[in-house]
């Protein structure tokens, strides 16, 4: 559920009427908006509220494509690092490129990412074996398992 609703964000398919709205609730499967069936703010709901699939509006790409442009524009005036890209990596770095470099390789080739590795790999396990007795209803105590199913989403 996480990973659509990250990918409702990132293409910017939410309906408008749903972000930062407690009285929607928001399906992020079939992008499907409605009245929230429980009342859990004090906001009212407005009467001019329409409700509908409408998707939020393109600003995010815009800022970033109105930043991107602002800083081509500095780019004739930096003869020593003509793009923005250069001048974050070549004069506003704190360490030199090679002591990145050796340290990344020393990272990279210690006899210790093994052992992290299984680390990680054991959690995990552990992690996704309690994510699918959850899924399946065992994990939860008893307190919870009523309110899991309903389980809101608001972006």
């Amino acid at each position: 559920m996480i990973q659509q609703v990250m990918e409702r964000i990132v293409t910017q398919t939410i309906p408008a009427v749903a972000v930062n709205n407690p009285n929607v609730d928001w399906n992020p499967f079939t992008n499907e908006a409605k009245l929230a069936a429980v009342k859990d703010s004090d906001s009212p709901v407005p009467a001019s509220m329409n409700i509908s699939s409408a998707r939020e509006p393109d600003t995010r790409y815009a800022t970033l494509q109105k930043d991107f442009l602002t800083s081509k524009r500095a780019d004739p005036y930096s003869p020593t690092a003509p793009t923005l890209i250069a001048r974050r990596f070549d004069e506003d770095r704190e360490i030199p490129e090679t002591r990145v470099k050796a340290m990344l390789e020393q990272v990279l080739a210690s006899p210790l990412v093994a052992q992290v590795a299984k680390l990680i790999l054991q959690r995990e396990r552990t992690r996704c074996n309690r994510c699918q007795e959850i899924s399946y209803g065992r994990g939860l105590p008893e307190r919870y398992s009523e309110s899991f199913g309903q389980a809101r989403f608001l972006a």
